[in-house]
């Protein structure tokens, strides 16, 4: 038995044109690499984002911070900073970690709010900004300083009441560092608004990943700078010495002036990708590196409770006793710390008789605090914090 199918005719042109399926400029760029690590390296594949609590949610001082008439950093969140200087301005300054209204795909934010303003062309050596420090011992593989050096990308997620140019800037830290000048643009007052900005290969002699547990790296945002860190050029690029590029809007110059951050990814690479969200616990674990404390995590130190106190135990007869406290994460060098009794009162101790006396030694190093007392008492008690930031 003979069986015949008929199929009906059709345009070979039209089937084969069928084939060529669209990829797009991105998608034509990845075929063409011609090893996996390039394919890796063009989708930012893995691990990518070198900034430590880039959405916001790690706040273990806690509160509100007020800052006023200081001379030094003063943080905020965890790992994110402001810097106020010099000491003595009548500058005053909130920072906060809110959680209402904030852009797609976050919960937290980082809000600067300016109480009292100050007009920083009236000191050429004013200096107000929001920074994140990053470790050299975290800048591996970007090949800082060298002929092989990497591209890297920022991207984050800005709102502030005040719409117009601002400015952006890489410090590189090492042999003779460097400062890299971008300007970003918010175009709608009290509107949250993404930002990508690619920096160049850094090739000249700054090291950042030879700084080991030193800074490599700091990415900095102005919030209005003197003449000394500003420059009135407007044109991108490096700039010795500055952090501030002409005709930026300064937030420090504008009473209840508001300035919103998060979702802020530093990568290596030409190209911003999606935001790396870690877990809470792994986020925390990065930040306790550099700072940590015995307090609940919603507890301020220096709060007058008695949770999260130590308590140790003598063994043996009365006299001197010796404590020691392993720290929850080995801390980036050693530490500045601080002990409280549980009223919160400074370098005290509560006793098994109930009396707060002060402490006779106390010292510490990247694992671990120690601190004695010499008095006929059987337990200790204390609180504490301890800091080692860049």
């Amino acid at each position: 038995m003979t069986v015949r199918v008929n199929k009906s005719s059709f345009n070979i042109r039209e089937k084969l044109s069928e084939l060529e399926r669209p990829i797009g400029l991105k998608g034509s760029e990845l075929m063409r690499a011609e090893t996996a690590q390039e394919a890796r390296d063009f989708v930012s594949a893995g691990r990518k984002n070198l900034i430590i609590n880039g959405d916001m949610k790690v706040h273990q001082r806690g509160g509100t911070i007020t800052a006023t008439n200081t001379n030094s950093s003063i943080y905020g969140l965890d790992r994110w900073r402001t810097w106020c200087y010099p000491s003595g301005v009548s500058a005053v300054y909130t920072l906060q970690q809110l959680s209402s209204n904030p852009p797609p795909g976050f919960h937290n934010y980082f809000r600067w709010t300016t109480t009292t303003s100050y007009a920083v062309s009236g000191n050429q050596n004013s200096f107000f900004d929001i920074q994140q420090p990053i470790e050299g011992y975290n800048l591996k593989g970007i090949d800082i300083g060298k002929s092989t050096a990497k591209p890297l990308t920022i991207s984050f997620w800005v709102r502030s009441s005040i719409a117009g140019k601002y400015s952006f800037s890489t410090y590189y830290a090492g042999a003779n560092p460097s400062n890299y000048l971008k300007y970003y643009v918010i175009n709608s007052a009290n509107t949250w608004e993404y930002k990508t900005i690619t920096l160049p290969p850094q090739t000249a002699t700054a090291n950042g990943e030879g700084q080991g547990n030193l800074m490599g790296i700091l990415v900095s945002w102005s919030m209005g700078m003197g003449t000394t860190y500003a420059t009135t050029s407007t044109t991108e690029g490096y700039h010795q010495n500055k952090y501030e590029l002409g005709g930026s809007v300064r937030i420090i110059e504008n009473t209840n002036a508001t300035f919103d951050i998060t979702g802020v990814q530093l990568e290596v690479g030409k190209n911003a990708t999606e935001f790396e969200h870690r877990s809470f616990g792994e986020e925390l674990a990065l930040c306790q590196r550099y700072y940590q404390k015995s307090y609940n995590y919603s507890q301020s130190p220096g709060a007058g409770t008695s949770s999260g106190s130590e308590w140790f135990t003598r063994e043996g007869a009365s006299g001197r006793i010796v404590t020691t406290t392993s720290f929850q994460v080995q801390m980036r060098a050693t530490p500045t710390f601080k002990l409280y009794d549980w009223a919160g009162n400074v370098d005290r101790v509560r006793t098994s008789s109930g009396n707060n006396q002060t402490i006779t030694e106390s010292y510490a190093h990247e694992k671990k605090i120690v601190v004695g007392k010499t008095a006929s008492i059987s337990e200790l008690l204390y609180q504490w914090y301890a800091e080692a930031e860049l």
